[in-house]
């Protein structure tokens, strides 16, 4: 029996899914290494954070789970530990002070372990410099100019000031995200639990902008790569016309100089900084599309539900809609993080290869004679000035 023939689209998708599918694996294959190194490298300090971060989490949910059952009562006006709840001011007020504490627990907890978190990036910075300057003196012919054998000495400042920041801000941004993270998946468990078939729908209608954020990742790291690698001729160009200028002794008129003159080409820094711009503007629209989608079936849900079953246990359904809000919210900063993360990857990769390389030629019999690997050589090819600073994708901290 023959095989069927694909038509074009249908081998463009299936190229483009495989792309996504291998970049994904990538990505968290790289997040997954960064975790368990240093977890290796630092594990009390690791275990303090994730304590920190889970007892955050749990006072969050005291204070959700006290709510919760405050307003059953209310619903059924059965006795809450020996109060009328729709009489009792007493109780009222008790139920506030505990939620008020609970909620700045959380708070508390949520800052200890971001303050922890900065403080293990610090000192995770410091021991990669440590580390690649170790390496790096005992390599010295991997740093010999001139030779394409080799890794430019220029580069050396990319790998000991601007891989090793990278390497430390994806870390932070990623552990930032534990608590949305696991919040995201509690969250998702209520909601499914309360009531499957709606939830079911507002996964599927969120999944579907969520999935075009593969694309915004790929648009950000093209950027990245293509600036790196790319030529960045509008200096030169600027340059070469004033020096005309000057030897003619001709002024420069403002509005005779086009975009491409003053910005460069396509493949210019500027240019690209304003794509990588633009690309994360998408993101936040797809984010919010997914949210304001979440939200349309959540109010369809409901209408269906007061108007279709006659419901009325409203404690259920306030439930529910507390807990979408945070899966919304949680979805939100996990995919951010993800995003802002992403930016670093190729970075981060490289300089982890680097390390692992190094250390496999600094550790053998005679390091000296231990070529430069070429897929290092490659990695850092090109006008290596690092990935700058830009507007971040919401707030980086965010």
């Amino acid at each position: 029996m023959s095989r069927p023939v694909l038509g074009f689209g249908q081998v463009l998708v299936k190229n483009r899914l495989y792309r996504a599918i291998f970049a994904s694996r990538r990505y968290y294959a790289l997040v997954l290494g960064l975790g368990v190194d240093i977890f290796k490298k630092y594990p009390s300090r690791t275990i303090k954070i994730i304590v920190s971060s889970a007892l955050s989490l749990a006072f969050q949910l005291l204070a959700l789970g006290l709510l919760f059952r405050y307003v059953g009562a209310l619903e059924s006006n059965e006795l809450f530990y020996g109060f009328t709840p729709r009489t009792s001011i007493g109780l009222f007020a008790l139920v506030t002070v505990a939620t008020a504490i609970f909620f700045f627990g959380f708070a508390a907890l949520e800052y200890r372990a971001n303050l922890a978190i900065i403080a293990l990036c610090r000192r995770y910075q410091k021991q990669g410099v440590q580390e690649a300057l170790a390496i790096s003196s005992k390599l010295p012919h991997w740093f010999q100019d001139g030779s394409s054998d080799h890794i430019s000495g220029r580069h050396l400042r990319q790998i000991l000031s601007v891989d090793v920041s990278h390497r430390s801000r994806m870390a932070r941004l990623l552990m930032r995200a534990f608590i949305p993270f696991v919040r995201l998946i509690l969250s998702a468990a209520v909601v499914l639990y309360l009531n499957l078939q709606f939830s079911l729908l507002i996964f599927v209608v969120i999944g579907i902008p969520i999935a075009g954020l593969y694309l915004v990742g790929k648009r950000i790291a093209d950027t990245i790569t293509s600036r790196e690698t790319g030529p960045q001729s509008a200096y030169r160009e600027q340059s070469e016309l004033l020096s005309r200028s000057w030897e003619a002794k001709t002024h420069i008129v403002p509005d005779e100089i086009t975009r491409e003159l003053a910005l460069g080409g396509a493949d210019s820094q500027q240019m690209l900084y304003y794509k990588r711009l633009r690309a994360k503007i998408f993101g936040q629209l797809l984010i919010n599309a997914a949210n304001t989608l979440g939200i349309m079936v959540l109010v369809l849900s409901l209408g269906y539900w007061m108007l279709q079953e006659g419901q009325t246990n409203w404690s259920v359904w306030l439930t529910y809609l507390i807990a979408l809000r945070y899966f919304l919210s949680s979805l939100t900063r996990v995919a951010q993080a993800i995003i802002q993360s992403a930016r670093f990857s190729r970075q981060v990769r490289r300089f982890t290869e680097f390390l692992a390389a190094g250390k496999v030629a600094a550790h053998s019999p005679d390091p000296l004679a231990v070529p430069c690997p070429p897929h290092v050589i490659s990695a850092y090819r090109g006008n290596s000035n690092g990935v700058p600073d830009d507007d971040d994708f919401e707030d980086e901290d965010g």
